[in-house]
């Protein structure tokens, strides 16, 4: 359904508001921009929903979400903080299990190390009594 499509001179009325219920991507709602002809692109497109693609555009997005209304840039560093406290968690748990295995690699060298140093000293002692 089309009430009105633009128009050709006052840039203050080119817009059109469809509404349809069959062909590609229908049920559909678009709204569309600088209608200045009877041809439309994807750039006139501002919103469209739609169950197979949803297109959103404008100079500020924003969500509402059960904490309140939030911008898009709001709700993507948030979830940057979230995957940056995630990741951290990770590192530490990655850095703690190396540094158990390392302290054990060094604690077993030493041991083997203090053995074989004990041995040589031992042999070399029996060798020269």
């Amino acid at each position: 359904m089309i009430a009105c499509f633009g128009n050709r001179t006052d840039t203050d009325r080119q817009q059109v508001i469809i509404t349809n219920s069959e062909g590609v991507n229908s049920p559909y709602i678009q709204q569309l921009k600088g209608i200045n002809s009877y041809g439309i692109t994807d750039a006139n497109v501002v919103t469209q929903l739609s169950p197979s693609k949803n297109i959103i555009r404008g100079e500020q997005i924003e969500l509402s979400t059960a904490s309140g209304n939030k911008g898009v840039q709001d709700l993507a560093n948030d979830a940057l903080g979230s995957a940056k406290e995630y990741a951290d968690g990770v590192l530490n748990d990655a850095k703690g299990y190396a540094d158990g295995v390392g302290s054990s690699a060094l604690s077993n060298a030493k041991t083997y190390a203090d053995g074989v140093g004990t041995n040589t000293l031992n042999s070399a002692k029996t060798y020269a009594d």
